[in-house]
């Protein structure tokens, strides 16, 4: 969902688009209470989401994160096997992995394309996102310039059944333009 191009003459105005902090009131030069402690709450909960363990039989039970991956991760392995039949190897499942292991897994496996699914740092809107990264040819060196993401991946943003059907076709995309990240256009 965009913004759309045009002025906003109140804050109100703009905070209905977005979960965004805006427009909620203040008493002198401090948030209102009821503010303060629904942010309070927002970030334990994100506090929280960062760190709690996944029990030792998670990835057995087909994700990377507890709340989005179960929902994306069926899906999104279909249809990536409906257009590259007998390709796709995984899922894989890399304890506290950041992004850069895309480099690790495409040189261990000379993947072509490799999809990772990666739980959001959480912000103080949602503590249950996903963000799917992409990139063509990963090899040790790469970069984020060389890679492409989609994010927000919650029932809020982007919701995870859709979400397989748009990396799916950032997926396709880059097997046409054989590309990724900063040279990649969608």
């Amino acid at each position: 969902m965009g913004i759309p191009s045009r002025s906003f003459h109140r804050a109100s105005e703009l905070s209905a688009l977005t979960p965004a902090r805006i427009d909620r009131g203040r008493a002198g030069t401090r948030p209102r209470t009821a503010e303060l402690l629904l942010f309070r709450a927002d970030h334990a909960a994100a506090r929280d989401a960062v760190l709690t363990e996944l029990p030792d039989d998670f990835p057995d039970q087909v994700g990377c994160v507890a709340s989005q991956a179960p929902i994306l991760l069926p899906p999104l392995l279909a249809s990536l096997e409906s257009m590259q039949p007998n390709s796709v190897r995984g899922p894989v499942f890399v304890r506290n992995a950041r992004v850069g292991v895309m480099n690790h897994l495409g040189e261990l496996a000379q993947a072509t394309v490799v999809v990772l699914l990666v739980g959001e740092r959480p912000g103080l809107s949602t503590s249950k996102s996903l963000s799917v990264y992409m990139g063509w040819m990963p090899r040790p060196g790469c970069t984020y310039a060389h890679r492409n993401v989609i994010s927000n991946i919650h029932e809020q943003g982007l919701v995870a059944q859709q979400a397989a059907t748009v990396v799916t076709r950032w997926v396709a995309g880059m097997f046409r333009q054989r590309t990724s990240g900063a040279h990649f256009s969608a």
